[in-house]
């Protein structure tokens, strides 16, 4: 697994933005690694502005760069090297490039969290970001207006939540999930959720005894993916749910105290949005949990 060196924040200014900034910092630290700060100038503000041009006017350049160069860092962020750039293009697009030029080995971002503005953010410019980013992504959700005073922090985590839905994908990011508990002493909750619903409207049912059998048999392969694991001393707590796996899932991570939930984005497509877009979603939504994604190629045989 990859060793993080070097951490990208691309940030609005806003105050949500300053939190996330601040679990970035506390990431930073607990690795020894460089943090690099980004804002975006995207082009689609240009025409509001009055801009034809699809190059930044200086003058649309100027408030980011002063803010920038005005930013506080926050405590955890004492110590360590920060680079600080402003970069004009679309937001994921730029993002995205920007963490490959620089090999950037962990992109740290929030989302907003308040009605079709959260949607919109999530849905779109966060996911599309997940999606293309040549490496992990750490979500942090914005508090919601009843929690206003609600805040991450990663300085220490005691519970790590890892979905299993014995894919390659979800493999590689229990592999990430054990990496990160190594580090911070950390118990890994490796979890299958049975998805009877779905089986149902297939025409698969289960009666009392097939159903205990089946969790049986997803017990066992959750014991041999984290045979590996338990060897080398990570602390795992393996688990089986029956119900829809979002909301499973979502009651799981509340009744444990999980602080991370790490899942994994296996690249191919639209394909690969369906669960990525839902139960990441709907975790992320529910249970104010910071969530990484792990990027993972297809595998090949």
């Amino acid at each position: 697994m990859k060793a993080i060196k070097k951490i990208l924040f691309p940030t609005d200014f806003s105050e949500i933005a300053g939190n996330a900034l601040s679990v970035a910092g506390e990431i930073a630290s607990k690795y020894g690694a460089e943090l690099d700060l980004v804002s975006v100038v995207d082009p689609q503000i240009y025409a509001y502005a009055g801009y034809v041009s699809m190059l930044a006017p200086e003058d649309l350049l100027d408030g980011p760069r002063k803010a920038m160069d005005e930013l506080q860092l926050p405590a955890s962020c004492e110590g360590l090297t920060v680079q600080r750039d402003v970069i004009e293009g679309y937001i994921d697009e730029a993002v995205a490039d920007y963490a490959k030029q620089n090999q950037s080995d962990l992109i740290v971002m929030s989302s907003h969290s308040r009605g079709m503005v959260a949607r919109f953010f999530l849905g779109s410019v966060a996911d599309r970001v997940m999606r293309s980013a040549p490496c992990p992504v750490l979500l942090l959700r914005g508090p919601d207006e009843s929690k206003a005073d609600a805040k991450h922090s990663l300085k220490e985590i005691k519970t790590i939540l890892a979905p299993c839905d014995f894919s390659h994908a979800s493999e590689q990011a229990f592999a990430r999930a054990c990496s990160l508990a190594k580090v911070y002493g950390a118990n890994v909750h490796l979890v299958h959720a049975l998805d009877i619903g779905s089986l149902k409207l297939i025409g698969v049912h289960f009666d009392e005894l097939a159903l205990e059998e089946a969790s049986q048999r997803a017990q066992e392969h959750l014991g041999r993916i984290a045979a590996k694991a338990k060897s080398e001393g990570v602390e795992l707590t393996l688990a089986v749910l029956q119900g829809d796996p979002s909301e499973a899932l979502i009651d799981y991570a509340k009744r444990v105290q999980a602080q991370l939930c790490v899942m994994g984005n296996l690249r191919r497509g639209e394909l690969g949005k369906i669960f990525l877009g839902s139960t990441t979603d709907s975790l992320a939504r529910a249970t104010h949990l910071p969530i990484w994604i792990e990027p993972v190629s297809e595998k090949t045989e």
